[in-house]
């Protein structure tokens, strides 16, 4: 004859498994490792500090902006930064511009 396990079954624990309230400890252990979200970072500048910042990225990168190139180039960008070809996503001077233009001016606001 079998025996029934007790409720809660405590041997899941004798293989590894977390006890009840370890589990949610090491959740609270991971999160503060994590890196504050944006909002506290953006709590520090005004509004108007954040338009005129991101007005003068636009500003300064309008050309590239607007180019019909500058999607291409992007997904290029991605792709190599996915393959971390590091070399072939920042050797090319355009691909400077781009990745400036497109991941500078939301990193500006995180300072």
């Amino acid at each position: 004859m079998v025996k029934k396990q007790p409720p809660g079954n405590p041997a899941r624990n004798l293989r590894g498994s977390p006890r009840p309230g370890q589990q949610q400890q090491q959740q609270q252990q991971q999160h503060q490792h994590q890196h504050p979200p944006a909002s506290l970072f953006t709590e520090r500048l005004s509004l108007a500090t954040q338009q005129r910042t991101l007005d003068l990225f636009a500003a300064t990168f309008q050309d590239v902006l607007t180019s019909p190139a500058f999607g291409t180039t992007l997904q290029a960008i991605k792709k190599a930064l996915f393959e971390r070809a590091f070399a072939r996503a920042f050797q090319q001077p355009e691909f400077l511009s781009v990745y400036a233009a497109r991941w500078s001016p939301t990193r500006a606001l995180w300072t």
